[in-house]
């Protein structure tokens, strides 16, 4: 059975021929005009169509009209495809395999046109049964193939200009949803540091916009930090007549947290056959995990190095002062009352035993069973603690506590308590205007109650009894705008030399490691509040308490995103009367550097938007990759089930516009499979 038809657009990426160019009047000749000089096409110009047996035999055809290569055979049923294809030209005899049927592998045949490499033949082939489709299409070589050939070598025709512009938007498609899911930003920056392409992801990295570094390079260089920016230029220099790939780390400000990054840039010099370099092609990289990472696996090993040495020095020291205090103690004892010596001597001896204790508390913070967490009384640890304490805050300073150990029994990791308040004492350290005043004071919460009113972050109403301890000063105090940022890693308002920006980060993965919660409250100028919140220990019960078990609940925690929110809306009160913590965000910058910093602690984020858009499609896909575990509910304002298009398939709950939103809640909880 044979068909010949006048077009056949099917199967092929062809422009439908018989549509008439449309007509410009007094226009010029095309510039690529077609070579009358060159020898016509030796193989189909539309798609040809073969159903062919096991011995390459044709059984049925279809061709198009304008194709008169097959008519020179004759009757084609009945012949071998192969052997067809041979004739036509004989250098694809080499190309060919066998036998056409033993395969399903697609096939090139180069030169369609003799002496054009652009285009040729591909061969595609779909076994059915005892029987195999076969379709002839003209296409691109592949594009390790095309780099090869110049646009004189393409066939100069309608067809071959609509593949090379179908193949580029193909490319351009790919290229700009892997530089949207990529973790890092590419760049292509010029001599003068002026940029000609950054990737979509910079803006979310960096909090500012891409567009004014097109013309100006220097507000980029102008957030480095200043320490780095010296070795910044001197790396660019040092590697001036590289033609390798090198890279550096160096810190640079997000102008929006306030805070800085870690970035990772790798680049490449692009240059002149002569050497003249014209800019670099590269790639920036956040890696301000991997740097926290490293810092605290630097300093477990520095710890531990320490811990060693300094153990031996202590010991040393305790039986220095062992002696001292006991060769006091007995001549102490043996002087009359009135004796001129014995006020000095016992002087010696309670200074000498004072020191013994503070090796002894020293030591207990290099002890190697940290991590293991035991029942302790808050308050005789915080009054044990006084003493070291008094020696990190500048003298002169007036240092209360507790004024007697009390009840508050807890069950933490001691080793790591006494560092997080040593911690707490020289942030407080650095805030004082030399001598100025600490105060510890410890609180008792019942169920119910609202720890430290007024501070950021707010804290929920406590759902056992609980102990606030509250470290107080009354130095410089933190500004409002740096309040919320304090528990981040890596933030500081000191100097980069003097802090790493990780001392109050660590107290708050402590504090969450035992069920509780950490919060401040600061007034600039009069002194800041540090508010460590804990569950007291049932000691009827067998087991400890531990988070997230029926003593303490475990809070859930969702992140709500709605661009341009102004203020919360009654779906975000329905979720807080179920007890879950909320957090609110309107940007879709702040939304990715949160869920960077805190995705690994969120139980769901819940997105709120007019309709779809593609940096939402972008948005989810992102937290797909970066948080695979977390649920993710979308919920359009406006837009209909079909507008949402594969985003459905994308998120773990799709709630209709128009939802009220209790039933918006309850899918939620069903979706956490919560009660």
């Amino acid at each position: 059975m044979s068909t010949v038809e006048p077009s056949l657009a099917v199967l092929s990426d062809d422009p439908p021929a018989m549509l008439p160019a449309r007509a410009r009047t007094g226009a010029a000749a095309p510039l690529w005009a077609p070579d009358t000089s060159r020898q016509a096409p030796r193989g189909p110009t539309q798609c040809a169509q073969f159903v062919i047996d096991a011995h390459d035999r044709i059984r049925s055809h279809r061709i198009a009209a304008c194709d008169v290569h097959f008519a020179r055979a004759g009757q084609l049923d009945g012949q071998s495809l192969r052997q067809l294809l041979a004739d036509l030209t004989p250098a694809w005899a080499r190309e060919l395999p066998a036998s056409l049927f033993q395969s399903e592998e697609s096939l090139f045949l180069p030169e369609l046109t003799p002496g054009v490499h652009g285009l040729g033949l591909g061969v595609h082939r779909l076994r059915f049964g005892e029987t195999m489709s076969v379709t002839l299409v003209p296409e691109l070589p592949s594009t390790l193939e095309l780099k090869k050939v110049g646009l004189a070598d393409l066939t100069p025709d309608t067809s071959t200009f609509a593949k090379l512009f179908l193949r580029l938007r193909t490319v351009e498609t790919r290229l700009d949803q892997t530089l949207t899911l990529l973790p890092c930003v590419v760049f292509h920056q010029r001599s003068d540091f002026s940029y000609a392409l950054i990737g979509p992801s910079f803006e979310a990295l960096l909090g500012i916009a891409p567009q004014p570094l097109a013309k100006n390079g220097q507000s980029f260089l102008r957030l480095i930090h200043e320490g780095d920016e010296r070795t910044f230029h001197a790396e660019l220099e040092r590697n001036g007549a590289n033609d390798r790939p090198f890279s550096q780390v160096y810190r640079i400000l997000n102008p929006q947290t306030g805070t800085y990054l870690y970035l990772l840039d790798i680049r490449t010099a692009v240059r002149m056959p002569g050497g003249l370099v014209l800019g670099y092609e590269g790639i920036w990289l956040d890696i301000t995990r991997q740097k926290i990472a490293e810092h605290r696996l630097n300093s477990r090993s520095w710890r531990e190095s320490l811990s060693t040495l300094t153990t031996g020095l202590l010991h040393d020291f305790s039986n220095v002062m062992t002696g001292i205090f006991s060769l006091s103690e007995l001549y102490h004892n043996t002087l009359p009352v009135r004796h001129p010596l014995r006020d000095g001597l016992g002087l010696i001896k309670d200074n000498a035993g004072q020191a013994q204790r503070l090796v002894r508390k020293i030591l207990d913070l290099n002890r190697e069973n940290s991590g293991e967490k035991s029942y302790l009384n808050l308050g005789r640890i915080v009054r044990e603690q006084m003493d070291l304490i008094k020696v990190i805050l500048p003298r002169g300073t007036q240092l209360n506590g507790p004024g007697e150990d009390g009840d508050w029994p807890i069950f933490v990791d001691e080793t790591a308590f006494r560092q997080t308040l040593v911690s707490l004492a020289m942030n407080a350290r650095d805030a004082l205007r030399g001598a100025g005043e600490i105060k510890l004071s410890l609180n008792r919460l019942q169920t119910g109650d609202v720890p430290a009113p007024g501070s950021q972050p707010a804290l929920r109403p406590q759902l056992s009894p609980s102990v606030e301890l509250t470290f107080s000063d009354n130095g410089t105090g933190i500004a409002a705008t740096h309040l919320e940022r304090i528990f981040d890693p890596f933030f500081t308002t000191k100097d980069a030399s003097r802090a790493s920006g990780l001392g109050l980060y660590h107290a708050r993965l402590f504090v969450e490691n035992c069920g509780g919660a950490i919060t401040a409250r600061s007034t600039p100028g009069r002194g800041t509040e540090i508010v460590i919140v804990l569950p007291l220990a049932d000691l009827d019960q067998k087991l400890p308490p531990i988070p997230g078990s029926a003593a303490i609940p475990r809070t859930i925690r969702g992140l709500y995103f709605e661009p341009d929110m102004t203020d919360e809306g009654p779906l975000i009160d329905a979720l807080r009367t179920r007890d879950w913590s909320i957090r609110t965000i309107a940007t879709l910058e702040h939304a990715r550097r949160y869920l960077r910093e805190e995705g690994a602690r969120l139980d769901f984020v819940l997105i709120y938007q007019d309709e779809p858009d593609t940096s939402l499609k972008g948005f989810v896909a992102e937290i797909r990759r970066d948080h695979p575990g977390l649920r993710v509910a979308l919920n359009f304002r406006h837009s209909t089930d079909e507008a949402a298009g594969g985003l459905r398939a994308q998120v773990d709950l799709f709630l209709p516009a128009g939802i009220n939103e209790p039933d918006a809640a309850d899918a939620l909880a069903k979706l956490l499979r919560l009660p």
